[in-house]
């Protein structure tokens, strides 16, 4: 595990906002990925699979390494990414733009790096792919954009659903972007697809690691996943009895959730969306509704 402390979120989005401006891409949405990837001084991406004879021996070591599936990888010295072009085409963005950050970030000085699901997932320890993490973020929601267009309207988990297509961007990082950088007090829970039976009682587990809520939220309630149970009964959380419903998609009602804060018992209120792996619930406080509302139509 790495003892380094990852930039603060003030350093990085400095850095991003810079590769943004160099590439004239301030406000551009979704974010020119291969511009900017020019404007910073590398060459244009390459296809992953086609590492061959004259791929340095450097990058073929550190990609064998690796014991999962590559999805992108960057050669410092030779300016080169690599990206997996079987990715979906989000998911293919945000490699892209966690490449990027290597090559901007100026203290990854390291030769060669290359980045499986443990590395681009949101939950990594390794402090510089946090920061790469954070940089490719920065760069698709086009920094405070994203946020401000998104709290502009009442809180809700339609909100950044409507959003993404215009970002390009997946639902479950729009999702996160906007409970952890709304003004608004949001938390986002991440649920489990398949049930789990604590004591005996069919559940749904908390993903804990990848739960997060908006500095708002907690500084009012504390910590998502400290005042949120590990598992949630199907049987006595109507949450959780929605979203074990939920196949894929957005859940068409609404539904709630109470929690032991750290104000006391609180009342949420909850939209829920399942991406056909994990279940995603938005959690908010109806007297804080303010602003237009948006309404995204279930597939």
């Amino acid at each position: 595990m790495s003892t380094i402390q990852p930039a603060s979120p003030e350093e990085i989005r400095r850095y991003a906002r810079g590769a943004l401006i160099k590439a004239g891409a301030v406000g551009q949405t979704p974010a020119p990925l291969d511009t900017i990837n020019e404007a910073v001084g590398l060459k244009p991406a390459q296809n992953l699979f086609e590492i061959g004879a004259e791929t340095p021996p450097g990058m073929i070591s550190i990609v064998k390494k690796l014991t999962g599936k590559v999805f992108g990888a960057v050669a410092l010295s030779e300016k080169v990414v690599y990206l997996d072009p079987t990715q979906p085409y989000e998911r293919r963005r945000f490699t892209h733009g966690h490449e990027i950050g290597h090559k901007v970030l100026r203290w990854h000085h390291e030769a060669y790096y290359a980045d499986d699901f443990t590395r681009l997932s949101p939950d990594t320890r390794e402090a510089l792919e946090q920061e790469a993490n954070a940089f490719s973020a920065e760069l698709l929601f086009g920094l405070e954009r994203f946020t401000e267009q998104a709290d502009s309207y009442a809180p809700s988990i339609d909100v950044p659903l409507s959003l993404n297509p215009e970002y390009a961007v997946s639902a479950q990082a729009s999702l996160r972007r906007y409970a952890e950088q709304s003004s608004r007090p949001l938390a986002l829970l991440v649920l489990g697809r398949y049930p789990v039976h604590p004591n005996g009682e069919r559940s749904l587990k908390v993903m804990a690691s990848q739960c997060t809520q908006s500095t708002s939220f907690l500084e009012r309630y504390g910590p998502i996943t400290e005042i949120a149970p590990a598992a949630l009964s199907t049987a006595r959380v109507p949450l959780a009895a929605e979203a074990a419903q939920l196949d894929i998609g957005i859940c068409a009602n609404t539904t709630e959730i109470t929690l032991e804060t750290s104000r006391g018992q609180e009342r949420f209120e909850a939209g829920l969306f399942c991406n056909g792996r994990l279940r995603f619930a938005l959690l908010y406080r109806r007297n804080i509704l303010s602003g237009r509302r948006v309404r995204v139509v279930a597939a």
